[in-house]
């Protein structure tokens, strides 16, 4: 992906087109549900794209120093934006149009289009090598696989994504049977989880340092995940609860932006976009496991059981990964 900025424009320009048409036939009172099927399906591919566009873009316009920071910016204004101000304006949208919230989201993408516009044509020199970013995906894994460190991190990525996909579906649930709360509570209960995602993300750069310190924020962040999966499976108080996804968020937001640091550092950088590509395939593509291990959990032994098994998976793969991590880090400084 040489010209990041591009391809940015081509998403945003892609999901400006489709959340426009919807608006319009919703406003036309011809909605339907295979039209937000149709609208959810090119959301998420233009997500994807934006996401691994960005991964290259910001390596480029940042010094080494800068990155863990920009990172964490991008981290703490996806969590703003994206969980606590986006769904809340789109609920008041909801209930006065069905059409309004298509048509707003169709103003922030043309005024993300604008912004990334503003940049110009940013191209990313790529070494002489084979360009990889129209290898396979297959050709890409055994890149990031054979990379010591590349691999720790993917293998991360998968665990974090699984446990978390276990805990998020069942999230409503548990705010509902276990916590007691209704609605209202329920979206507090989120707004609260997500300021500590934007903490996190902010805070993020002063935990970001090579070495020993990088290893403790990713091994030390799952550790915590898994710690709060594991207390919060038996609480029945809001306000606990609330104070330790408070902490989850936090930790996970930070283990993000050190996660994106690293790859944006050691991926090859012909390969970095479709390696960003992979480790959200990764991601998005165990959550459907995840939610279905952790249904199935909760239909037979109950919610706090799916907890619990999220809580473990985290916590053995915090004890597995910190050794082979620590040695890949110093490799890979060195």
């Amino acid at each position: 992906m040489s010209h990041p900025s591009r391809a940015l424009l081509l998403a945003d320009g892609a999901r400006l087109l489709m959340v426009s048409g919807t608006a319009l036939l919703f406003a036309a009172a011809r909605g339907s549900l295979p039209l937000l099927y149709a609208t959810a399906f090119v959301l998420g591919a233009g997500e994807i794209v934006h996401r691994s566009a960005t991964l290259v873009l910001i390596p480029a316009m940042t010094d080494p120093s800068g990155r863990a920071e920009a990172f964490g910016q991008l981290e703490s204004s996806r969590s703003l934006f994206g969980s606590i101000l986006g769904p809340s304006l789109g609920g008041v949208a909801f209930g006065a149009s069905r059409a309004l919230p298509f048509a707003a989201d169709a103003v922030t993408f043309a005024v993300s289009g604008a912004i990334v516009a503003g940049l110009g044509d940013v191209r990313v020199r790529e070494p002489e090598t084979r360009p990889l970013d129209r290898a396979s995906s297959r050709a890409v894994f055994a890149i990031a696989w054979g990379h010591p460190l590349l691999r720790v991190l993917l293998l991360e990525a998968g665990a974090l994504g699984l446990a978390q996909s276990m805990v998020i579906s069942l999230a409503p649930l548990y705010a509902r049977v276990r916590l007691g709360l209704d609605d209202g509570g329920f979206g507090l209960f989120l707004a609260f989880t997500t300021v500590g995602a934007v903490a996190g993300g902010l805070a993020a750069p002063r935990f970001w340092r090579r070495g020993r310190r990088t290893t403790a924020t990713v091994i030390g962040a799952l550790a915590i995940d898994g710690a709060v999966y594991l207390v919060t499976a038996g609480m029945r108080s809001p306000i606990a609860a609330a104070s330790m996804f408070f902490v989850f968020a936090f930790a996970t937001s930070s283990l993000n932006v050190v996660s994106a640091t690293l790859r944006a550092e050691h991926a090859p950088p012909d390969a970095r976009a479709r390696i960003g590509i992979l480790y959200g395939q990764v991601i998005f593509g165990i959550q459907p496991v995840g939610a279905l291990i952790a249904g199935s959990l909760a239909r037979a032994s109950g919610i706090p059981v799916a907890f619990v098994v999220a809580g473990t998976i985290l916590t053995l793969a915090a004890l597995a990964l910190a050794r082979p991590l620590a040695r890949a880090v110093a490799a890979a400084d060195n």
